[in-house]
């Protein structure tokens, strides 16, 4: 509810508020009532994780596989689970290897495409699958008061 956020007008809190939307104790944010958050929470954790990116540049359709998915409370814990690691050699052009690393605190969904590029990994057919229902769950669970 911070005035100095373009994003939320005046009206916008106006209309927001008329269709039910409290603020929260402290005063600082809106809150979306329960059985809209219903509506929302699947659809948001399906586009957050089948999003693709889409372009008109290319002539033909090359999808981009997603290989891992990550889910923490900790973002740093999530770029160190998910990452790439340079390859030791004596030549000019630097080599990175990717590495699905399932630390402690990270949920790691791995995609049966990874082991086409992460030697050893362990994967499932359903693990997007997975990591929907997982984020579901976990937004259901979140105190949103």
């Amino acid at each position: 509810l911070n005035d100095f956020e373009p994003e939320l007008t005046k009206e916008t809190r106006e209309k927001l508020e008329a269709t039910g939307w409290t603020k929260s104790p402290d005063g600082t944010r809106l809150i979306c009532p329960t059985a809209r958050r219903e509506q929302i929470i699947p659809a948001l954790a399906h586009s957050l994780i089948f999003w693709r990116v889409s372009s008109n540049q290319a002539r033909t359709y090359s999808p981009q596989n997603t290989l891992a998915i990550a889910i923490s409370d900790n973002a740093n814990k999530i770029g160190a689970s998910i990452r790439a690691e340079l390859r030791e050699q004596e030549s000019e052009r630097q080599q990175a290897d990717p590495v699905l690393d399932p630390l402690e605190g990270v949920e790691l969904f791995t995609a049966l495409t990874a082991k086409g590029y992460v030697p050893g990994v362990v994967a499932a057919p359903d693990a997007l699958e997975q990591a929907e229902k997982r984020l579901i769950e976990r937004l259901r669970a979140f105190n949103y008061e």
